[in-house]
């Protein structure tokens, strides 16, 4: 289980550097939302070294232990607070009335962060690996219970102010953790508290990528991109920033050169698999040689160890695929007879 956690935390680490190193406003939103991406990496850290520190109680140090599983769940608390957080400055901003429920949810913060670091701690040995338990680690659950209800009631007494996309992209980051949260309460062992910041639906990937293009081409007005993504797909979850790098890709390897004169075309329509999302430029395409080093960089992305240029981006979205939606699925290109190329990105349940 190890290697999940070190998969999520480069999943998020790649999600930060994609996120820091776009243009955006310094907004309250924004720097929260900073926080918390660093937040998450930092608990994934502390998940992982617990990982391997429980499972070898007899070489281990117990004071190291504790310490370390301590800190994992402090730092969980801290997220969960972080997502409530992010929440209530969201349904701030659409709705302009002030956040009246910060006192409580601090004060909760306070109490829990105690109990963390003062409650009872012992470890559960399993045939399928062992875990801590015992009064400290109900206070997680009791975070997740506390801030998600204060989620709720910002969302219910806000709603018919709140934009319908809004409140759906809302309700369903709620019900990710929430269902994330049970699952890893009756199965302790599975070790998938970090997983849920890791989906999002399509219709709030749809946004960013659209919001990204929208600058593109305000900049470069040669630019033209079209969408192809029906409504009844809006709701499918999908492994977040896996657009951008395409997109990019698009841009500065197949529309640079023509000085971003030239059209990007953004589909999404259903399979027998799954979903299927396919971004289409007129670029210039390959260039010698270029086509089977990706295709060979694609098919044996496990096995990739240096990456340069747009390679960076490709394989991340290809293992991001590959890991949250099963090795059936993933990222593949074609040449288009008209000149260009299409990224083709199968998708199945990743939720």
């Amino acid at each position: 289980m190890i290697r999940m956690e070190i998969a999520l935390i480069l999943v998020l680490a790649f999600i930060a550097y994609i996120y820091f190193g776009a243009e955006r406003k310094h907004t309250l939103l924004h720097r929260t939302f900073s926080v918390l991406l660093v937040a998450l990496i930092v608990n994934l850290i502390f998940d992982a070294a617990t990982v391997y520190t429980v499972n070898h109680l007899d070489t281990v140090p117990a004071l190291l232990n504790a310490i370390l599983h301590r800190l994992f769940i402090g730092s969980m608390v801290f997220v969960v607070y972080l997502f409530y957080q992010y929440i209530a400055i969201l349904v701030e901003e659409e709705t302009g009335k002030a956040r009246s429920l910060d006192l409580a949810a601090r004060v909760f913060l306070v109490v829990a962060e105690i109990g963390v670091f003062v409650l009872g701690i012992e470890y559960i040995q399993t045939p399928n690996g062992n875990y801590s338990a015992e009064n400290y680690c109900v206070v997680s659950y009791a975070s997740v219970v506390f801030y998600l209800l204060l989620c709720a009631g910002l969302l219910l007494s806000n709603w018919k102010q709140i934009h319908p996309q809004k409140r759906f992209a809302i309700g369903i980051a709620m019900a990710i953790e929430f269902i994330v949260c049970v699952l890893q309460g009756f199965n302790p062992t599975w070790l998938i508290s970090g997983m849920g910041m890791t989906l999002m639906t399509l219709e709030e990937e749809m946004d960013m990528i659209m919001a990204y293009l929208e600058r593109i081409c305000y900049r470069y007005p040669k630019l033209e991109v079209t969408y192809d993504v029906g409504d009844e797909l809006l709701e499918y979850p999908v492994p977040n920033f896996i657009l951008q790098p395409i997109v990019e890709n698009s841009l500065l390897y197949g529309l640079k050169n023509r000085g971003y004169e030239g059209n990007i075309h953004i589909s999404a329509h259903r399979t027998d698999q799954g979903m299927e999302i396919c971004v289409k430029d007129n670029g210039t395409g390959f260039a010698d040689g270029k086509k089977e080093q990706m295709e060979e960089m694609l098919l044996h992305y496990d096995r990739v160890t240096k990456l340069e240029g747009n390679s960076i981006g490709v394989i991340n979205v290809q293992k991001r695929i590959k890991l949250l939606c099963g090795k059936k699925y993933g990222l593949w290109y074609t040449e288009n007879a008209e000149g260009g190329l299409t990224a083709h990105l199968l998708l199945g349940d990743c939720s």
